[in-house]
Order: C-alpha cells, then sequence, then structure tokens
C-alpha cells in the first residue's frame, strides 16, 4: 500500500508514476496540479483510485484534485470525511484554498473548525 505525503506535490506524483510503471515524460516538477491532469487527463481515474485505497494524506490530495477541477466536490468531502491521519491543522488550511463558492466544501471547513474551537 503506498502512503500519501503530507506535501503533495508533482516531484512526488512523478516519482510515484514511475514507481507504478507509468510513463511519466512530460512531467516537469514545477508543474501545478491542473497542469499535470491536462497533460495526463487518463490518469485521474488511476490518481483517484490511489487516493482511495491509499494510507496518509488522502484530504490533502483530494482538495488539491478538486482545486484541479478534475473532481467532484462529493468525492473530495468523502475523501476528506475518511483520511484519519492527515493533522486537522494542514487538512484546513487546504480547504480554505478551495472551499470558496462550495456549499459542501464550506460546510465540510466550518465542521472541522468548530471541533478544533471546542
Amino acid at each position: 500500500m503506498i502512503t500519501l505525503p503530507e506535501n503533495p506535490n508533482i516531484p512526488w506524483l512523478k516519482n510515484t508514476m514511475r514507481e507504478l510503471g507509468l510513463n511519466s515524460d512530460r512531467v516537469i516538477d514545477d508543474m501545478c496540479f491542473r497542469e499535470f491532469f491536462a497533460a495526463y487527463p487518463e490518469y485521474v481515474s488511476v490518481a483517484k483510485r490511489l487516493v482511495e485505497r491509499s494510507d496518509g494524506a488522502k484530504a490533502l490530495f483530494a482538495c488539491r484534485m478538486f482545486e484541479a477541477g478534475v473532481v467532484s466536490e462529493k468525492w473530495a468531502d468523502e475523501m476528506i470525511i475518511s483520511d484519519t491521519d492527515t493533522h486537522i491543522n494542514n487538512v484546513l488550511h487546504f480547504l480554505d484554498k478551495v472551499k470558496s463558492g462550495n456549499d459542501v466544501l464550506e460546510n465540510r471547513y466550518n465542521v472541522l473548525a468548530q471541533g478544533i474551537i471546542k
């Protein structure tokens, strides 16, 4: 099983692609997730399965993928709920960046933030 890192970045994703035997020839280390999935749209379903079946920072990868516009808010919310490994402050940081204008993620942010205040 793959453990997702606390810092979801393209160099890690590129290395994981190589380890899985996937072509990473067009991946540049300073790409953003939106650029990555534009270059490799066929890997969206692979990345989703990887996040769903892995341990580690599911919520952070889900937020990055939502920010890139390749997953629904429902799927991102499910991954956030199922993530028991990521520190809550990290989840709130990433959610704060992507929640704007999205009722599902705004609600999740508010629920998680209330848990810290209590």
